[in-house]
Formats: structure tokens, C-alpha cells, sequence
């Protein structure tokens, strides 16, 4: 059979992403057709459609992957029962729609973990043709505005022993996969004597996976781990007094996930920023914790009519707290970071 003449089998949605809380109060509702249109007499068994929603994860201790069926719906569209019927050349269309329960976590696609979900469509035909299938994926998407809280500044001034206040700033809280992130520095100094050496900053993703399973009535974490998905630095040439500077950093195209929280995982971004202050001889390190979002869209960009996008997360949800992670900015690796000062050498912790 050539493929001129092969028939068309396909899922038409009218639309394949959906953000929570921009959609209806009744929730989230997928509307599409499943076309079938063969182009000679086939003989049919039956034809049906089925969406189902899985959340796999893999925890550190165990190479086996948890697995839990989150949702799980079919349609049968033609059934023929135990024998085949023939279908003249033509078009055929099969309308469907289904409402998603506000529970459902975000679509997610990491090493360690995913949450996925797809429509698979199945024409059974006789054993002189082979079966027609066609697959779709939907994506589910976190509302912005549902993650943006206190927790997320602009701006952040620290004080160092009275004598030398940073202030850093960015231009927004929200970034979108490939942007690249500027920072500024303004420093003031009370004392000639003290400058910043150098400036260092590193995005790390935060990811926590939790069981499908319910123990006690929570669900317990099977992988909880930090990741360094990139870096910048830039040294700093007398930088005292009344100075400005500033650095970029790249955001991950691919490797980097949407933020996002829910009960069976939570992703959350910071950016890592040391500063080396030079006093005397004696050098000393300034650090602090910076929370961004990285999202599909800008929340100022979301509009009903930019939602059907085609990315690799509605219906109203009250924002979750914000994790711990976000709350504190704990002591981090060195290893990812510039060569420190070898001598007289001692660490400030600004949280």
C-alpha cells in the first residue's frame, strides 16, 4: 500500500496545553475529534480512544520505578462485536470532551520523574490490515500567579559590617527556558579600604519527588536532590565606593524544568550569588540566596488566546505554602564555584 493511499487516522484537539485557574470554575475541559477517513474498504472490529494520565519516579535507594495511574478514560467510538464490518471510503468524525479533576499534579518530564498525559486512538481491523493508531499528548500546566508570592524579590540589599552594602537587583522573577538573566550590583562603602574582589552566581534547580503511595497519611520523599545548571562569574577591578556592575547568566534550554508545586513533586530555582570582600589583606565571603520562577510564560503574557502553545506545568487552586527550600538559603557546595583565596581566608553567612 502506498502512502497516497493510506488513511488518514488522527486526534484533533483544540488546544494541547492547559495552565490551572485560567479556565473554567468547573475546571479543565479537553474537547476534541478523532477523523477517520480511509481511502478504500477497509474491514473494522472497532474503534476507540483512550486517555490516561501516569506519574513515574524513581527514588535514590531503588532503581525500580514507582508508578501510579493518576486518571484513566476510554471511548469506544464502533464496535462491530465478533465480526467485522465494512466501512466505505469516506470521512468519519468522533467528537469527545472530558473534564480533568483539580487535582491532577503538572505535566513534568525529568531523569528521576515525569507526569504525563496522552490520548492513544485505535482502529481494529481485520487480519488483512494492520491496526491504525495515532497518539497526542497533553500538557498541564502551574498558573503563574498561583506561585508568585513575597517569597520571589527583585531586589535584595545586604549589609556588610556596616561598612559596605550591596544591593543586587533583576529585572523580573520569571524566566522562560533559553533567556538569559541579568544582575546588577551597586555597592556603597563607608571605607576606602574595603573593596569586592569578585562576584559569583549559579542557578540551581531544586527537585523533590514523593512516593505515589500514601503512608500514614502523607506521601513520604523518595528523591530529594540539588543540581547545578549553570554559572557565571566576573572579577572585579577596584570595585569600591559608589560602583556599579553587573553579569549575565544563561538559562538551560532543555535540562531546565518548570517550576512548580503539588503533592507528588515540587521544583523550585534559585541563583547562588557570592561576593568576595577584600579588607586589609583579609578576604571574606558575602552570600546570598536569589528565588526566580522558570515558567512556559510570563504571567503578563498569558491571555486566552496565547494558551494553545505546542511545549513540554483550569480551574481555581488555592496557592500551596512556600517550600522551605524557599524560605531559607542554606550553605552550598564549593565545588562548582571559582578557586577561593588560599590564605587568611574566612566565610560570612548573610541569609
Amino acid at each position: 500500500m502506498s502512502s497516497t493511499n493510506k488513511p488518514l487516522f488522527k486526534i484533533r484537539l483544540d488546544k494541547t496545553t492547559y495552565y490551572k485557574s485560567l479556565e473554567e470554575s468547573s475546571g479543565i475541559i479537553i474537547r476534541g475529534s478523532l477523523l477517520f477517513n480511509p481511502t478504500f474498504t477497509m474491514k473494522v472490529n472497532r474503534i476507540t480512544l483512550r486517555f490516561q494520565g501516569k506519574y513515574v519516579a524513581i527514588s535514590t535507594k531503588d532503581i525500580r520505578k514507582s508508578e501510579k495511574v493518576l486518571i484513566e478514560n476510554q471511548w469506544v467510538f464502533f464496535d462491530a462485536g465478533k465480526k467485522s464490518q465494512t466501512m466505505q471510503v469516506g470521512s468519519y468524525k468522533y467528537d469527545f470532551e472530558m473534564a480533568l479533576p483539580e487535582e491532577l499534579p503538572e505535566s513534568c518530564k525529568l531523569e528521576f520523574g515525569s507526569v504525563h498525559y496522552k490520548f492513544k486512538a485505535t482502529v481494529d481491523t481485520s487480519m488483512l490490515f494492520s491496526n491504525l493508531k495515532d497518539e497526542r499528548e497533553v500538557f498541564l500546566r502551574q498558573n503563574v500567579n498561583s506561585l508568585l508570592d513575597s517569597v520571589y524579590p527583585n531586589e535584595i540589599t545586604r549589609n556588610w559590617r556596616n561598612l559596605l552594602k550591596i544591593r543586587m537587583t533583576i529585572p523580573s522573577n520569571q524566566y522562560k527556558r533559553g533567556s538569559t538573566l541579568p544582575i546588577s550590583f551597586q555597592t556603597q562603602s563607608v571605607d576606602e579600604s574595603v573593596r569586592v574582589n569578585l562576584i559569583s552566581c549559579s542557578l540551581h534547580e531544586h527537585l523533590i519527588f514523593r512516593s505515589p503511595k500514601v503512608y500514614r497519611s502523607s506521601r513520604p520523599v523518595i528523591r530529594d536532590q540539588t543540581r547545578a545548571m549553570g554559572m557565571t562569574f566576573t572579577w572585579c577591578k577596584n570595585l569600591n565606593s559608589s560602583e556599579d556592575t553587573s553579569m549575565k547568566i544563561k538559562i538551560p534550554d532543555e535540562r531546565c524544568a518548570y517550576d512548580c508545586v503539588n503533592e507528588y513533586f515540587e521544583i523550585s530555582h534559585k541563583l547562588r550569588i557570592r561576593v568576595d570582600i577584600e579588607k586589609e589583606g583579609l578576604v571574606e565571603s558575602l552570600r546570598i540566596c536569589f528565588p526566580i520562577l522558570i515558567v512556559p510564560q510570563i504571567s503578563t503574557e498569558l491571555s486566552y488566546d496565547e494558551l494553545d502553545i505546542e511545549q513540554l506545568p483550569g480551574y481555581e487552586v488555592i496557592p500551596p505554602p512556600p517550600s522551605y527550600d524557599l524560605l531559607t538559603c542554606e550553605a552550598y557546595e564549593q565545588t562548582s564555584l571559582p578557586p577561593r583565596y588560599s590564605s587568611h581566608f574566612s566565610n560570612i553567612y548573610v541569609y
